[in-house]
């Protein structure tokens, strides 16, 4: 069996088991949303600081990082297909196998390193909100807010933007290719990157409003400021 059938699908099957670690996360807050329904704010302390908060936050960020890496690895995977066929070849599931085993390893210690209750992140890393999600959004400066700003916008916003170039480019070079010279591997490749597509263009409905708004909260006044700014000049210009 070719490197080719054996690596889409194993990459496919591990996005799948990160999606699923989000469903476990889901789960979990939806769980103690009802054990906690009509009285939250006499327990909101001791969930924003029990372990089950912490081991929440973990499965978010651990299901949201593996599967931006892993799709990073699928749209490299069919960048290289589409615009560089020829080094098909040189690929091999000893690389692919490392490639996921390193996604998976980066995404646990992005996860797990908050957990230590280290004095950088404190102990309300994850407990920084209800749903122990690590956005810090409406407290934008707390405790490892750099960290968040690194892992959710700085890393996520550079793996994004590969995606984003990498798909412009692939259908450049598919729009550009004539119908007869497509060998039936290259019409299947082409085929598999328009199907994966849609799911990048869902995430990024998904990432881009929290990217923007954790940028926003982090701005703070100085965008209002030069909205307010910018919305002046455009009335004096009109008059």
């Amino acid at each position: 069996m070719s490197v080719k059938v054996l690596l889409l699908p194993s990459l496919f099957k591990n996005l799948s088991v990160a999606d699923f670690l989000m469903s476990l996360y889901l789960f979990v807050i939806a769980g103690h949303d009802v054990a906690f329904r009509g009285e939250y704010i006499r327990h909101d302390v001791s969930w924003r600081h029990s372990w089950q908060c912490t081991f929440a936050g973990m499965l978010s960020t651990l299901s949201s990082e593996a599967s931006i890496f892993i799709m990073t690895i699928i749209t490299a995977d069919r960048y290289l297909s589409i615009v560089y066929p020829l080094m098909l070849r040189r690929r091999n599931m000893i690389f692919a196998g490392t490639c996921i085993a390193a996604s998976w390893t980066s995404a646990a210690i992005i996860a797990i390193v908050p957990s230590f209750n280290l004095g950088y992140f404190g102990d309300e890393y994850y407990g920084n909100n209800g749903v122990c999600l690590p956005l810090q959004i409406h407290d934008p400066f707390g405790k490892g807010w750099q960290y968040s700003l690194a892992v959710f916008c700085g890393l996520n916003s550079a793996a994004f933007g590969f995606i984003v170039y990498a798909y412009v480019v692939m259908f450049i070079t598919i729009s550009r290719s004539k119908l007869g010279l497509r060998s039936s591997q290259q019409q299947q490749d082409r085929t598999i990157a328009k199907r994966f597509a849609f799911i990048v263009i869902t995430d990024l409905m998904c990432w881009v409003p929290i990217i923007a708004i954790k940028f926003m909260a982090i701005s703070g006044n100085w965008i209002y400021s030069f909205i307010k700014y910018l919305n002046r000049m455009i009335q004096k210009v009109e008059i």
